[in-house]
């Protein structure tokens, strides 16, 4: 298989993107269940959890500033508003 090499010597894992089992001489494709088993075990690693947290935190903060900020306008444009009508 093209781009995807065995690691460290050893036999017997599956490819990074789980679709593939090295059998200690050739990559042969994964079937069934195991290829979406090892799907869901990569999208649940620690490093891809943080990630997605923290990338969700920050569109969540961003999207929450906003909706600050367009209240803040508001409320200062109708001070301002009415400060100006007296």
């Amino acid at each position: 298989m093209c781009g995807v090499s065995q690691t460290g010597g050893q036999s017997n894992q599956y490819s990074p993107d789980g679709k593939w089992w090295w059998d200690g001489q050739k990559w042969v494709p994964v079937t069934g269940g195991r290829a979406v088993a090892r799907g869901m075990e990569r999208a649940f690693e620690p490093e891809r959890v943080v990630r997605r947290m923290v990338i969700g935190r920050l569109i969540g903060c961003g999207i929450a500033l906003l909706i600050l900020g367009a209240f803040a306008v508001a409320i200062l444009v109708s001070v301002l508003g009415a400060s100006l009508h007296h």
